[in-house]
């Protein structure tokens, strides 16, 4: 991957959710993916679809599995707490099985294997502020180890950070529990939106390129 790509993506991270919450709600993994595929091609990035699962644990949580802890132990003492009460440990997943059968079973992203990266435009849907999790805007998530690519390993842990800077487990589980499901959506087939037309899709990934385009003129500017 060359600087110019990096700097490409970089670019997408900036601008794009603004423009996707425009017409888009926030749990829109599928629209953002699409999208953030879409316009990462325009510039010649090649991404792929990631359907995968993320479990989150906060500080406070972490802070137990830190101290040793076992999973058990951890959830006996989140279920002391309810997600309207402030504080206390919280885990919660993005892209878990959907109880009541509407929707899909799983969350999307944008991948970029040849950056070991993964890019969450929708992660501002795991934000839980009286839990200690706020979130704003997409993620960039690491992932260097091959075999989790590869689906040889099925987990990859890392250390995310809220944007008040408090340090969080994220676990991403890579057999989300219907990996072919998103394909069936209208969004993965620009076809549906709030407004229910495909024109949108094109104005939103138009907003974004024209976006784009000017971070990328100015960070060439900066470098002359």
């Amino acid at each position: 991957m060359s600087e110019r790509d990096a700097q490409v993506v970089a670019a997408l991270v900036k601008v794009a959710r603004p423009v996707i919450l425009s017409e888009f709600e926030a749990r829109s993994c599928i629209a953002s993916t699409r999208i953030g595929m879409d316009a990462l091609e325009y510039f010649g990035v090649k991404a792929v679809p990631i359907p995968l699962m993320i479990m989150i644990f906060n500080a406070e949580a972490h802070e137990m599995l830190r101290a040793g802890k076992d999973l058990l132990e951890l959830q006996a003492e989140t279920l002391k707490y309810t997600p309207t009460d402030p504080g206390g440990p919280w885990t919660m997943g993005v892209g878990a099985e959907v109880e009541n059968g509407d929707g899909w079973a799983g969350h999307l992203v944008v991948g970029l294997p040849q950056m070991r990266l993964l890019v969450d435009l929708s992660f501002d849907q795991a934000s839980r502020p009286l839990k200690g999790l706020k979130f704003t805007g997409p993620q960039l998530l690491p992932v260097l180890e091959p075999d989790w690519w590869l689906k040889k390993e099925r987990y990859f842990q890392l250390l995310g950070k809220t944007d008040d800077g408090r340090e969080v487990l994220l676990v991403l589980d890579n057999q989300a529990p219907d990996p072919e499901g998103y394909k069936k959506s209208r969004n993965w087939r620009r076809t549906s939106s709030a407004h229910g037309s495909k024109r949108v899709f094109q104005e939103i990934t138009g907003k974004i390129i024209r976006q784009m385009k000017d971070e990328l003129q100015a960070s060439d500017l900066e470098d002359q």
